[in-house]
């Protein structure tokens, strides 16, 4: 897969994280039932988009230098700030 396609993916994963976030506002939803709907339907999606940023990061081949690397590294020194939001 090209780093393109990949960027493509993250892009995608996000993107379901917004669909979320417009169904609660849709909804009209707030306090405790925001926050269980964020925990049924975008927790999931956010362990697998960490579960595919560290495969990635892992994965041999990347140089230090690129770009994806840099995103990927920022991503993950930054997964507890991005998760607040699951709480609240």
């Amino acid at each position: 897969m090209s780093k393109p396609d990949r960027a493509a993916e993250a892009l995608d994963m996000i993107g379901a994280l917004h669909k979320v976030e417009e169904a609660i506002r849709e909804k009209e939803l707030s306090g405790e039932a925001k926050c269980q709907h964020r925990l049924t339907h975008a927790k999931p999606k956010v362990e697998q988009f960490f579960a595919w940023v560290n495969k990635l990061f892992e994965a041999q081949g990347f140089l230090p230098s690129s770009p994806l690397t840099k995103a990927l590294a920022y991503v993950r020194e930054r997964r507890k700030g991005l998760e607040i939001y699951l709480r609240t």
